[in-house]
């Protein structure tokens, strides 16, 4: 596990919200698993893009706010013309 990234807790929800995080270049994303109450957070752009890229099919060592999770990628979506992403479900491995 060679991926480390870290992300902020989400203040706003819904469609607006959304958008504006892309527009400071970052991705909104939801953290779910067995047990665990759904996180819904940010991710930095570039660094997500990169390790959707490289190590989709790996686990990830994700920092929340203090707090570590090892999650997977479960679903990635992506704009359908730009290629962008929109959003990002990540799904717990374990909790560190």
């Amino acid at each position: 596990m060679s991926v480390k990234l870290s992300a902020t807790k989400r203040t706003e929800a819904g469609k607006g919200a959304s958008r504006r995080a892309r527009r400071e270049g970052k991705i909104p994303a939801v953290v779910y698993g067995k047990g665990m109450e759904t996180i819904e957070v940010l991710l930095p752009g570039h660094e997500t893009f990169m390790a959707v890229k490289d190590n989709r099919k790996d686990e990830i060592e994700l920092d929340i706010e203090g707090d570590t999770y090892v999650v997977k990628f479960q679903e990635v979506q992506l704009h359908r013309v730009r290629r962008d992403i929109l959003h990002v479900d990540l799904i717990l491995a374990s909790n560190k």
